[in-house]
């Protein structure tokens, strides 16, 4: 297993956020931008913020809150993982999007076809089928490529946050050698991520079922989205941070 795995240090990394003595101003803040993320613009902020954090992991300095300071380099930064993550992104949303196309066409042939001469022929049924069993597969795909792709792009955002030059991020040879030196690492802590992630959607709509849950929820999820994202940019920084040490031994 991964070093940065071992259960001291994610004691470690979970705890730490509690530990700065304004934590909860910086998570209000934090929380804030989640919310005006809506208006699109603040989320360049909170990703600008959380690639401060994980460039504190991958210089293996003191793990600490960032101040909320320095709004330019913050939104600077966060355009740069936005841009990085739209484009990884691109072949799976296509497929998927495609995939929705033939879902359509078929629907939309099955309309277009005059096929009263022959009520029994068999393509009445030719368009819907291709175009179900062809969405399908495309979809499918799609799920399979973009989970593929949220493992890559880990390695490819970190190297980007390293090296603080959005052109690393398609210089795929150096972080792919950093990823394959570490891969352990970066599968665990991306299976960790989607466990965290899921272990939020279910608290909340289990809260969601009762009045008093319905009321507190929404003032509970941003900061517990927050905080995880904070501690998953800390396990990525410290994955990319191995990767690079096991490649120079």
């Amino acid at each position: 297993m991964a070093k940065s795995l071992t259960s001291e240090n994610l004691h470690q990394v979970f705890s730490y956020p509690f530990q700065d003595s304004k934590w909860l101003e910086k998570f209000l803040i934090g929380s804030l931008l989640f919310l005006a993320s809506i208006f699109f613009l603040p989320t360049f902020l909170v990703y600008g913020y959380l690639a401060e954090v994980m460039r504190l992991a991958i210089e293996g300095r003191e793990l600490a809150l960032p101040a909320w300071d320095d709004w330019e380099k913050k939104f600077t930064d966060g355009a740069k993982l936005f841009l990085v993550g739209l484009i990884a992104s691109f072949p799976f949303i296509f497929l998927f999007v495609l995939g929705y196309l033939f879902v359509l066409a078929g629907a939309i042939g099955t309309d277009l076809v005059d096929f009263s001469s022959d009520v029994t022929s068999p393509f009445w049924v030719l368009f819907p089928m291709l175009g179900s069993f062809g969405g399908l597969a495309l979809f499918g795909l799609s799920t399979i490529l973009g989970l593929i792709v949220g493992l890559l792009v880990s390695a490819m955002i970190a190297h980007v946050v390293a090296t603080d030059d959005i052109s690393a991020a398609f210089r795929i040879k150096e972080w792919w050698e950093i990823f394959r030196a570490n891969t352990s690492g970066f599968i665990i802590t991306y299976l960790l991520t989607f466990g965290l992630m899921t272990a939020v959607n279910i608290v909340s709509q289990v809260l969601y079922m009762t009045i008093v849950g319905c009321c507190i929820v929404p003032f509970l999820l941003l900061p517990a989205m927050f905080y995880i994202m904070i501690v998953i940019s800390v396990l990525f920084g410290q994955a990319y941070k191995e990767g690079v040490q096991n490649l120079q031994t």
